[in-house]
């Protein structure tokens, strides 16, 4: 129902952020109601969205630009915008949720509302640009413990292959450990998967699955 975005220039040596070169926000009116509990969180209504529709060109020419894409909980987001935007197809991803070392670098919690009051931040805000604002923020301060910029490290994990681990034919009954895990169900497919990223990462899930689930 609503999509943010922001291009951004970044200093490639010092992973520091720069100007930022343009934005992105629009609504799109989904094919069913808008669930409560949903409005409750970002605020949108039915009646915000009627009618609405993305602007496909005008958030394309900002992704044609863009020599990576960033989203907090990328496995969550990027699923979505490659269903309903081509021009996604053939870009780089990084996830500033699962592949920057919060928990080792002393954060309290890898929400982005944590990490922003662990910056010094208040964000009370759950909309799709505000949201990107408030990442930008905390990216561009340096790590607690290393006080390496957060870009630096993400180029680096960039190049790291991502891989979907699908566990077939699990436990019915290990369900709610695998959800723990980090695992989401595939409806379509019917089975538990997570994406992981780094082959050090993927050997460490699929030891978790063979001495916690078969």
């Amino acid at each position: 129902i609503e999509v943010g975005a922001l291009l951004i220039e970044v200093d490639r040596d010092t992973g520091e952020l720069g100007q930022v070169l343009g934005t992105y926000g629009g609504l799109e009116e989904p094919q069913n109601p808008i669930p409560e509990e949903s409005t409750a969180i970002h605020g949108i209504t039915d009646d915000m969205v009627k009618g609405q529709r993305f602007d496909d060109n005008a958030l394309g020419k900002l992704v044609e630009k863009a020599d990576l894409c960033l989203a907090h909980n990328a496995a969550f987001d990027k699923p979505f915008l490659l269903r309903r935007f081509d021009f996604f197809a053939q870009t780089v991803w990084a996830c500033t949720f699962k592949e920057l070392p919060w928990t080792q670098e002393g954060y309290s919690g890898r929400k982005l509302e944590y990490l922003l009051a662990d910056c010094g931040y208040f964000h009370g805000a759950h909309r799709a640009v505000e949201d990107c604002n408030a990442l930008a923020h905390v990216l561009n301060q340096p790590l607690k413990t290393s006080h390496r910029m957060p870009m630096q490290v993400l180029f680096e994990s960039a190049n790291e292959a991502m891989y979907e681990i699908a566990a077939i034919n699990s436990p019915f009954e290990k369900k709610d450990v695998m959800k723990a895990k980090g695992f989401r169900w595939n409806s379509e497919d019917r089975v538990w998967q997570i994406d992981v990223f780094g082959f050090a990462e993927g050997k460490v899930i699929i030891e978790f699955l063979r001495e916690q689930v078969y």
